[in-house]
């Protein structure tokens, strides 16, 4: 469709309107020029009809591509959202496992404590037993030497009373054998 030139607003086309609508006053001419008129404003009013058909078209893609656009997002939005949601689970998932493993190796310790006090005990305990053992081997290896000691001087004193019978007895063996010839 062609320009009519200037464009008129809806106002402007309203006062237009009524304007063409009065009745004629000069006759034909009048009536004619009022004709004209009215299909002039015909034409402009069905140029912004037009328009705002195209405006309208162009919104209402615009508002569709909005929309397209806006439930794109929506739907990333509630992927994300989903996903969150996950790994928040998830999470709680670990930390109540941790919360598990940490009173697991608290318990552990606690045990493992008592454990190293018993050891301690019998360590000290031992430690002591071997003490006392070792005093009581002292004084058994100081008896033992005493004892051997003795042995060794009661030894040295049968092997002198020994030899000394010995030798008696080989004194009045030839006393006995010297009388014996003088018979």
């Amino acid at each position: 469709m062609r320009s009519l030139g200037r464009c008129f607003t809806a106002s402007e086309l309203l006062k237009k309107l009524e304007e063409a609508a009065q009745p004629a006053v000069n006759g034909p001419r009048d009536l004619k020029e009022r004709l004209a008129r009215i299909r002039q404003f015909v034409s402009q009013v069905e140029y912004l009809l037009l328009e705002e058909n195209q405006r309208v078209g162009q919104i209402k893609r615009g508002f569709a591509s909005a929309r397209e656009s806006l439930e794109a997002q929506l739907e990333e939005k509630e992927g994300l959202l989903q996903r969150k949601e996950e790994a928040l689970k998830k999470l709680e998932e670990n930390t109540r496992e941790l919360q598990e493993m940490r009173a697991k190796v608290e318990e552990t310790q606690a045990a493992a404590k008592v454990e190293v006090q018993q050891l301690d005990e019998i360590m000290t305990n031992w430690q002591k037993a071997t003490a006392a053992l070792a005093v009581q081997y002292r004084r058994t290896e100081e008896e033992l030497e005493k004892k051997s000691r003795a042995l060794k001087e009661m030894e040295d004193s049968l092997s002198h009373f020994e030899e000394t019978m010995m030798s008696h007895i080989a004194e009045l063996e030839q006393k006995v054998q010297t009388l014996g010839e003088k018979k």
